[in-house]
């Protein structure tokens, strides 16, 4: 496992984590280092990322199935227009533009 080096953390905040690192080990009876618990941090930061980046992901996804639906229904809105109207080869072509029911 390759080794990072951090240069010129501020005493302030290496007292901070200091601070963290002591609250954990007496509230879990634990004997976390100040490199352990900075360790967690960047595995978690890390997890944390991984599941933004799929979960944007999955809401562009959501968001083109959404389009494509609403696509669907103001077609489908026009092909019963047209049907009510007896306008039946208009109503036809509208079918035609459905995705997903061209015929090949």
């Amino acid at each position: 496992m390759p080794d990072i080096f951090i240069r010129k953390v501020p005493d302030k905040t290496l007292n901070k984590l200091d601070q963290k690192v002591a609250e954990l080990n007496r509230v879990n009876h634990t004997k976390l280092s100040r490199n352990d618990y900075i360790k967690m941090i960047l595995a978690d930061n890390a997890d944390h990322e991984l599941e933004n980046y799929e979960r944007t992901k999955f809401d562009l996804a959501l968001e083109a199935l959404n389009r494509n639906d609403e696509i669907k229904i103001e077609l489908l809105k026009r092909v019963i227009y047209c049907l009510a109207d007896g306008e039946t080869t208009e109503a036809l072509n509208f079918i035609d533009n459905l995705p997903g029911l061209r015929q090949k």
